[in-house]
């Protein structure tokens, strides 16, 4: 026992005069060295030498005053150190209301309005991005039944050749047996296929459209007069009828099989480019936020992103049962948790540095540059914290809430059941 408290003390040691004491004796000799300089002399490092040396050099007969001097300075600058690491240690949680939100009087105000602007970007690139999504389905369905179309016409046309029936018939069944991709609304129609977007009912039609125009239409051609007497070749509107084509030989591609081929190139192209377009617009809206943004910052949105995702997909209130989940994880999934919150706060620690560092530039402007980039640094280690820390989050609850479950002699967790066990942790509070 007494080794364990005293390894604790040591480590709890290393702690203190970590966090709290060097950035604490950082921000006393920056502190000075504004005072020394001022605004006007704010890049006199030879003043500020000057002052050093004067405190560290002394008459001969003056050296025990001047050890005696330095030892009450070391002295004065310890419990200093650790008393403005303190400060910025407290100001770390109103570092992180303001990176997260929502904000309070007199900024809730300017909360609402950043939160509703970023939630119409949202809702503008998530409306795209379904929209993409369902005309890339319409497009890989008029694939699927031209591919099936190309297949039917090849087998049709072997069927032929087998029995030696001409082509013409097949040619003129085909309008009834053969499902045509232009004709195939049941598939092509969202709303009749039951899998209508919110946004755009008409997709495949608009798909259609696209392919449509990349096809050229196969004109007969007509005999003409010309202006010199002569007879010429010109397009006609109506088609002249052709003579009767020669049986095709075995293994190759009739005419209707090539056309519905092509087809499905074009539209699995189109469903590409359609696919591609709708990655772009994800990815712009995840960018924003993973979830319907809620709050005035993507930091805020990010940590909030688990309670909703999880929520959504079994039911809890992850509030509610996190407390009851934590006692049932084993040590190295809460340590390997502590540790991302701790990087955390850390970073909210190192914005109440900044914080800190903004009434020096009062005294020596250059202070105020420091501020901005500690602030800059506090704010990138927050975003990456939290996005390891809502990932790990949410993976816990993935892996470990039947575990929950089981325990309080449930079955495996769905959304009623879930509902069902929050109600339950809640006691009908």
């Amino acid at each position: 026992m007494t080794g364990f408290l005293a390894e604790l003390g040591r480590k709890l040691a290393e702690r203190w005069f970590t966090l709290l004491v060097l950035p604490g004796l950082a921000y006393l000799l920056v502190g000075a060295a504004a005072v020394r300089l001022g605004q006007s002399g704010w890049h006199d490092w030879r003043a500020l030498w000057d002052g050093f040396t004067a405190l560290t050099e002394g008459d001969p007969g003056q050296q025990d005053s001047l050890v005696a001097r330095a030892v009450l300075l070391i002295l004065a600058a310890v419990p200093v150190s650790a008393a403005v690491g303190a400060l910025a240690q407290a100001l770390a949680g109103p570092v992180e209301r303001a990176l997260c939100g929502p904000w309070p009087r007199p900024f809730t105000a300017l909360s609402t309005r950043l939160t509703a602007r970023r939630e119409r970007a949202w809702t503008a690139e998530d409306t795209a991005y379904r929209r993409q999504r369902a005309l890339a389905e319409a497009a890989g369905r008029r694939q699927i039944t031209s591919t099936q179309a190309a297949r039917h016409a090849d087998r049709q046309t072997a069927q032929n050749q087998a029995t030696g029936t001409s082509p013409a018939a097949p040619d003129a069944a085909r309008s009834t047996t053969t499902p045509d991709p232009a004709r195939s609304d049941d598939d092509l129609d969202p709303a009749r296929a039951g899998t209508a977007p919110s946004v755009d009912p008409d997709a495949a039609a608009v798909a259609d459209s696209v392919a449509a125009r990349t096809t050229r239409p196969v004109t007969a051609h007509a005999t003409a007069p010309s202006a010199t007497g002569l007879d010429t070749t010109q397009p006609a509107t109506a088609p002249s009828p052709a003579p009767t084509p020669a049986r095709p030989t075995g293994g190759t591609p009739t005419r209707p099989a090539q056309h519905h081929a092509a087809r499905a190139t074009r539209y699995a192209g189109i469903a590409a480019h359609h696919d591609r377009r709708a990655a772009v617009h994800a990815a712009r809206r995840n960018a924003n936020s993973l979830i319907r943004p809620e709050h005035p910052t993507r930091l805020g949105d990010r940590l909030h992103a688990p309670a909703v995702r999880l929520g959504a997909e079994y039911g809890i209130d992850l509030a509610t049962v996190w407390p009851r989940l934590w006692l049932l994880l084993p040590t190295s999934t809460r340590d390997t948790l502590t540790e991302t919150r701790t990087r955390l706060d850390a970073a909210f620690a190192l914005g109440g540095w900044a914080l800190l560092y903004l009434p020096l530039a009062l005294c020596w402007w250059p202070a105020a540059l420091i501020a901005l980039v500690t602030a800059a640094v506090a704010q990138r280690r927050a975003a990456l914290a939290a996005e390891a820390y809502a990932e790990l989050v949410e993976a816990t609850v993935d892996l470990h809430l039947d575990r929950l479950h089981s325990r309080l002699a449930e079955p495996r967790p769905s959304p009623q059941q879930g509902r069902a066990l929050t109600e339950r942790l809640r006691r009908g509070l």
